[in-house]
Formats: structure tokens, sequence, C-alpha cells
């Protein structure tokens, strides 16, 4: 596994939150597993029996239009734009639903992994080099339920912005969960003294 070279800003917005009116929410989902010495994020998405049904749909009407491209001349001048159409959407939708983010944090190293059925691209720090781990609010600051994002700062120069738009509290524990791996003796606020 080759890992990519190291951008100065990683941005991955994968957000659930619907930002423009034709576009349908994303139900990114994130799952937090602790392990002693590591912990992993994954994020995936949920909703994929919409997805296969969109798919089979748009497999038969490929099929529908390269026949009417065989077998009629001329057709194929006709209705062959709006059959690279189809499947280059096919393809756009195979690729965002099945993506997954993970995001696994040891002693050791920090390893950032975008993933889908064409694609891969990793990425890996030393943990030495993390330098900050944030929260930030992205919507609804005054609700009960605020939404954020995970944002961790390299001494290199680098920056990562991950899970855009999750609630707050799920953010706030992912970071916690960093911050007890990269550095266990400060990631506890130490009782008052009495």
């Amino acid at each position: 596994m080759s890992v990519q070279p190291q951008p100065a800003l990683i941005l991955d917005y994968a957000s659930p939150r619907k930002r423009v009116r034709l576009r349908m929410p994303v139900k990114s989902h994130l799952d937090l597993v602790r392990e002693p010495g590591r912990m992993m994020v994954i994020e995936s998405l949920r909703g994929k029996d919409g997805a296969i049904g969109a798919i089979v749909f748009a497999g038969f009407m490929l099929g529908y239009l390269g026949l009417f491209c065989i077998e009629i001349r001329g057709a194929a001048w006709v209705l062959g734009p709006f059959w690279l159409a189809e499947a280059v959407v096919l393809v756009l939708v195979i690729h965002q639903t099945w993506r997954r983010t993970l995001l696994t944090v040891a002693a050791e190293t920090i390893d950032l992994k975008f993933t889908s059925p064409f694609m891969s691209k990793p990425y890996q720090w030393p943990t030495i080099d993390l330098s900050e781990v944030l929260t930030k609010v992205t919507a609804n600051p005054k609700s009960v339920r605020p939404l954020g994002e995970l944002r961790m700062q390299f001494a290199s120069g680098g920056e990562v912005h991950l899970f855009s738009d999750h609630p707050l509290k799920e953010i706030d524990a992912i970071a916690g969960a960093i911050r007890e791996i990269t550095d266990p003796v400060t990631a506890i606020d130490p009782l008052p003294p009495q």
C-alpha cells in the first residue's frame, strides 16, 4: 500500500446535512471502535437499499438503450450521449454510496484512508507530528443538537477536516479518544485540589 504525499489540507465533506434543495441528505454514520493502544473511526453511508434499486434500474436502462443503439441504424448518434450519461451517473452512485473513511490512531501512527469500489487514498502521519485536535461547530450552534467536525493539525503544516456536520457529541467523543491515545497524561483533566 503506497501512502499519498501529504497535502496541506485534507477535507472530507460527506455531510449528512442537506445543503442544497436538489440534493438528498446523505445518511452518514460514524462508528468509534476503541482498543487498547488504538482507536478507529469508520464513516460509512447508510441507505444502500435505495441505491441498489437505482443501480438495478440504471442497468436495465443501459441494456435497453444499448439494444436500441445496436438494432436501429442512426440511433447511436441520438441515444449514445444518453447512454453515456446514464453510465457515468451509475458509476458515480456506486462510488459515492459505497465509499468509506477510516481513521486509525495508534501510539506510533495516524492512518487515514478514503476507500470506494473504484479508488483508495491512504495517508499517514507519525503520531508525534499531531499538534492539535479540535472540534468545530458547523451548524446549529445554539440548539440542543449542534453539529460539528473534527480538525487535526500537524506540526508539519498539514491539516485534516473530517466528519463534518455530525452531532457535536460524537465529534467530541472522537476527539477525546484521539487525545487519550496521543497524550494519555493530559487527555484526562486532573481532579481539582480539595
